[in-house]
């Protein structure tokens, strides 16, 4: 990802202004084992699956879902480059953060608004009723009562033209937000439609809402893929020892004089970040520039330069601005919860399943044996199965098992 080929910052950066120290540990993105397979399954989502595709990207909060879908868009870039530069009018990716409205429901008008104004089409605010006239001299239609059915035609022609290969929406949870009236179907359905009569792969990027979004019916799941994108557990070993290993390569691409040891207080980073790295990073990068202001007040005063400023982050610097605990343990709860329902069917519902579906698994032995009359065996289909068969074979000298009659020693032994 960006920024993640060299083992620290580049040590010059030292000798430049504290705003641009900043930056680059803004722009840095770790390629942490979790994030580079989320990463590897969209790519390969978006080669292999057809292009009426919706990707879902489902993760906790804070996992770094973000990150991950603007590394999408720099390698599809990368890879349609030859295309982009003959045809400088197609777009490799169309981003667009679905926004959280103050009203009961997603506003679609808004949405296919702004998803215009990403792709930069013209006159966005000037579209007409697609029922009018091309003579007509009915009235443009005003940006803020402009009506879906307004935009929704224009966008569908811009993805047409602009023949994206993804659609990234980040914060897709917020098409979940309906009122009692209407269905979570109908919003999917929007999405789908987008993605078929646009001929684009839609990818939504969102918390575990997404996950109920996508079963609503089977054809919905069957044209959807989904990607859990999950955080580091502390239970698990391997797990704890990536996170541990995440902390020392922030360190490394701290651009200060003498970084924290993180990996030292690491039970109180899990605390508060409960295993996502985009927690971690963004708590370090509030750190780093509340500490950098600090500084660069108290060096005013002596008349300093903003490129002689040095700063060093003390474990009191990240307890000043640690992640609200509350919030900690509702993003766990919410994190627990999703999680189970990511989990697939147990036995039980497997075995169902497979008897509604006519597949009725058979038992260890293949059939019963039922002991008949003479002495031989008999299996429950009713096929005879030689009694000889089914007799052990003894060493040489050695009586077979039976019973004798009381006082018959050595006499004939009753079967």
């Amino acid at each position: 990802m960006t920024n993640t080929n060299s083992n620290s910052f580049p040590r010059d950066l030292l000798n430049k202004p504290w705003e641009e120290r900043v930056a680059y540990f803004d722009g840095y993105r770790m390629n942490h084992p979790f994030a580079a397979e989320a990463l590897k399954l969209f790519l390969n989502a978006i080669h292999e699956r057809p292009s009426n595709t919706i990707i879902l990207l489902i993760g906790p909060t804070g996992v770094g879902k973000s990150t991950v879908g603007h590394e999408v868009e720099n390698q599809v870039t990368l890879e349609l480059m030859p295309q982009l530069i003959a045809d400088p009018g197609r777009f490799s990716s169309v981003w667009y953060e679905c926004e959280s409205q103050h009203g009961k429901n997603y506003y679609w008008p808004g949405h296919y608004r702004g998803m215009l104004k990403a792709m930069e089409e013209p006159l966005v605010d000037k579209k007409r009723w697609p029922t009018l006239p091309a003579r007509s001299s009915g009235k443009f239609m005003p940006e803020s009562r402009a009506p879906g059915p307004a935009y929704q035609p224009a966008l569908i022609n811009a993805l047409l033209n602009r023949r994206p290969t993804i659609v990234l929406l980040d914060e897709g949870q917020h098409m979940t937000k309906i009122s009692s009236g209407m269905v979570y179907e109908d919003q999917m359905n929007i999405v789908k439609s987008l993605a078929n009569r646009g001929e684009s792969i839609h990818g939504l990027l969102g918390t575990y809402q997404l996950n109920h979004f996508i079963k609503l019916t089977a054809q919905l799941g069957r044209r959807g893929k989904i990607i859990h994108f999950p955080r580091y557990h502390a239970n698990v070993s391997a797990e704890r020892s990536i996170f541990k290993t995440v902390l020392p390569t922030f360190e490394q691409q701290l651009p200060v004089s003498k970084p924290p040891e993180l990996v030292c207080h690491w039970e109180y980073i899990y605390e508060r970040s409960i295993g996502c790295v985009g927690v971690v990073k963004d708590w370090l990068a509030e750190t780093l520039k509340a500490v950098y202001r600090r500084e660069a007040a108290e060096a005013a005063k002596h008349g300093a330069t903003s490129s002689e400023i040095q700063v060093v982050i003390t474990l009191e610097d990240l307890r000043a601005h640690e992640p609200d605990l509350k919030v900690a343990m509702k993003m766990l709860s919410e994190a627990d919860e999703g999680e189970r329902d990511m989990k697939e069917p147990n036995a039980a519902s497997r075995a169902g399943y497979r008897k509604q579906l006519g597949l009725i698994d058979k038992p260890k032995k293949e059939a019963a044996l039922q002991t008949t009359s003479d002495g031989g065996a008999k299996s429950t289909g009713g096929t005879e199965i030689s009694s000889n068969k089914s007799k052990k074979k003894l060493k040489p000298f050695k009586q077979r098992p039976v019973r004798h009659k009381l006082g018959d020693v050595g006499g004939e032994a009753t079967k």
